[in-house]
């Protein structure tokens, strides 16, 4: 099964390194208020780089002509109520962060070490969240193939230790940028778009609008904004031992 999976924080290249960890708050509201309170920076200088728009842009265009099969969410980790039940994914995932597995502890003799621990605790316990879903569909061997579209300073961020990790875990494991990478076949089973509203700047909000009247046109269905940000994979699984122990 072959999905495209777009992350509009990748639009945000030059700027996401500014804010990726001030003023954070799960509120992605209270989130921009606390970094713009911190920081003392202007929304208008949160600059996004436009040819990654027009670039992501034309080729979701070109994808919807082949595939009605369209998700819309605010999180990631949503993109799992519909590939879940899918299996052999070839997934093109056009993201600034890689979203497979992220440490708790950064210090670089055990980064990897942690990340191991926390690849177990996604297969142990169906753990998960927006920054780790695609550690989950590989945990529950359903990942054939990643291709993780993205920016150079995501890429560079990355220490050579996970990469090498990464390689390891995943087969058929690539990480390209535009410049670099075309995607020549727009045939898919699935395609996710998702706005991470604390990663894109209020001001840039507009532009999940473009994704989903695209969509509204081509299809004649109507999305439902309301639903868009009341479902989070990640709470729909953290008490499923739970219920399943107390109920069987």
């Amino acid at each position: 099964m072959r999905v495209l999976s777009i992350d509009l924080d990748y639009i945000m290249g030059p700027s996401i390194d500014k804010y990726s960890e001030i003023g954070w708050d799960e509120n992605p509201s209270t989130r921009w208020s606390n970094f713009f309170h911190i920081s003392k920076t202007k929304e208008h200088e949160l600059v996004f780089d436009k040819k990654n728009l027009l670039w992501i842009y034309s080729h979701y265009l070109k994808a919807l002509e082949k595939c009605s099969s369209v998700s819309f969410a605010y999180d990631h980790d949503n993109i799992l109520y519909h590939i879940k039940e899918y299996d052999n994914i070839d997934l093109v995932n056009v993201d600034h962060h890689h979203d497979i597995l992220y440490p708790s502890i950064f210090e670089d003799e055990i980064i990897v070490k942690n990340m191991k621990w926390n690849y177990q605790k996604i297969k142990n316990n169906s753990s998960v969240n927006e920054g780790e879903w695609i550690g989950w569909i590989r945990a529950k061997d359903k990942l054939n193939s990643y291709t993780w579209v993205t920016n150079k300073n995501a890429i560079d961020d990355l220490g050579e230790k996970q990469i090498k990790y990464f390689d390891s875990l995943i087969r058929k494991f690539k990480i390209v940028t535009r410049e670099n990478y075309d995607i020549v076949n727009h045939d898919f089973d699935h395609i996710h778009v998702c706005l991470s509203p604390q990663y894109m700047p209020k001001i840039h909000w507009h532009y999940f609008s473009m994704f989903v009247i695209a969509y509204e046109t081509k299809t004649g269905n109507k999305v439902n904004l309301d639903q868009v940000g009341n479902s989070k994979f990640e709470t729909t699984v953290r008490h499923l031992n739970v219920t399943n122990e107390i109920l069987y």
